[in-house]
């Protein structure tokens, strides 16, 4: 599992250094995914491959999904170098508002990078209804 939270700096060519303990867990490769959040979704091969098929059994024919796949396909696979970084690329940096300090935060099969002022001010914002969001999810067999 993916766990933890990580204050980390992305340099100025957009490399940023993943956390050692969760390098061996992601691999050499892994998937970067622009999330419909605004964030970036780092995803091992694995775990990924696991959406696609998802995907793959869907109807094609239908708009949404094409529109979805449109903007899970529009990823970037890359290579983590022997330092343990991963270049984000350009494009990326920009939608995701990503410049300097970074959050990496594990979420069980992948990793999200925000930056970090729309990570505090999103946590800051979840936080304030934890109780309601516990109380709310009861319904659906969540347990706490």
């Amino acid at each position: 599992m993916l766990l933890g939270v990580y204050e980390h700096t992305m340099d100025e060519k957009g490399r940023l250094s993943l956390p050692a303990k969760l390098r061996e867990e992601l691999g050499e490769s892994v998937i970067l995914w622009l999330s419909f959040e605004k964030q970036i979704n780092l995803y091992p091969v694995a775990a990924f491959a696991r959406i696609a098929q998802n995907l793959d059994g869907l109807n094609y024919a239908d708009d949404q999904v094409r529109e979805v796949e449109l903007m899970i396909y529009d990823n970037a696979a890359c290579e983590i170098d022997k330092q343990g970084r991963i270049l984000i690329p350009p494009v990326m940096r920009t939608e995701a508002g990503l410049d300097g300090a970074v959050i990496i935060q594990g979420r069980n099969d992948h990793l999200e990078i925000w930056s970090a002022p729309k990570f505090l001010a999103e946590r800051q914002r979840i936080r304030a209804k934890g109780l309601q969001l516990a109380n709310d999810l009861k319904p659906l067999g969540l347990k706490m």
